[in-house]
């Protein structure tokens, strides 16, 4: 009998040493962090980062030089609410795309912060998205420049399972945009936010807010842009509360077409009555279709739509603001 209680509590023991020291699967208890790193390259840092992530840290890289890089990957599987911010020393530096590729893709959990002087600069020759925002990823541009990127500028991408939340989410809140194909475009459930910043000289629309995307501009600049200021596909959503449309052009609606739903409660986006700089155009011959906004044919508007002029896809005539 006095063996069997002894093995009995040898057995016990070893089981609460077990649960004790052994974490359960998935669960990772490392202690977050706060930490700058300096004097190493782009990649170097975000492998860095890798090695070393915790949830809830936040990482900020300073660039000290120029620098070519190959596609990074922000993706920490096991670990959430990861910020890495990436400043300058001081100084105007360049990120260049080495390859073709994305330059920065941001996954579920990351979110990517980008301050002032900080150049990120695409190729002529790529075929993909210079900056990519996956689902429950999200981008803060706060400073600097993404440019001269053959494909789209920003892409907020879609909800892609079940398993996420929400789409990728951008918020920008100062910084250009510029010079790429798309400056901006907007997937399924993804979320854009623009309260400052221009986007401006972009080849194939300034922003392009696809099926179910949604885009709320409170402040900024959308100008210059070929193939419109704002696309509006079937099913996505626009509103303006703020900022300026001027001086693009498009087939229809030169400042924002709408295939979706529209609301401006605010801001200006301007048409046929503006100065030659500030016209939004569209091309259409014979009769344009809404030089600064077209939804259909009975609801366009050519002249400019200023700060008191409010605007509503689903109100027909003059009640929403149409021509």
């Amino acid at each position: 009998m006095k063996m069997k209680k002894i093995t009995l509590l040898l057995s016990i023991m070893v089981i609460v040493l077990f649960t004790t020291c052994v974490p359960i699967e998935g669960v990772i208890e490392a202690p977050a962090i706060t930490k700058t790193l300096e004097g190493m390259s782009l990649s170097d840092a975000a492998n860095w980062i890798g090695d070393h992530a915790a949830s809830g840290s936040n990482y900020t890289i300073i660039l000290g030089k120029d620098e070519s890089c190959r596609p990074i990957n922000l993706s920490y599987k096991r670990y959430t609410n990861i910020t890495i911010t990436i400043k300058s020393d001081g100084n105007s530096r360049t990120v260049s795309l080495a390859s073709v590729g994305s330059l920065f893709t941001v996954r579920s959990g990351v979110t990517l912060v980008l301050e002032d002087n900080i150049i990120l600069k695409g190729r002529n020759d790529n075929t993909s998205i210079l900056v990519v925002i996956k689902a429950e990823g999200t981008f803060v541009l706060n400073g600097g420049t993404i440019s001269n990127n053959n494909d789209c500028g920003v892409y907020v991408d879609k909800k892609d399972s079940s398993y996420h939340s929400r789409g990728g989410k951008f918020i920008m809140m100062a910084g250009t945009i510029s010079d790429n194909a798309i400056g901006v475009a907007v997937d399924a459930e993804g979320v854009f936010e623009m309260s400052s910043g221009t986007i401006d000289g972009n080849t194939k629309a300034g922003i392009a807010v696809y099926e179910y995307g949604t885009f709320t501009m409170s402040g900024g600049t959308i100008s210059n842009n070929t193939v419109g200021g704002v696309r509006v596909s079937d099913g996505g959503n626009f509103t303006m509360a703020g900022g300026t449309i001027s001086g693009n052009t498009a087939y229809d609606g030169g400042g924002v077409y709408v295939g979706g739903a529209f609301k401006k409660t605010g801001g200006t986006i301007y048409g046929s009555d503006a100065s030659a700089f500030l016209q939004n155009k569209a091309t259409r011959p014979g009769s344009p279709m809404g030089h600064a906004v077209y939804a259909s044919s009975t609801k366009k508007r050519n002249t400019t739509a200023g700060q008191t002029v409010n605007l509503d896809s689903s109100i027909s005539g003059s009640a929403g603001g149409w021509e």
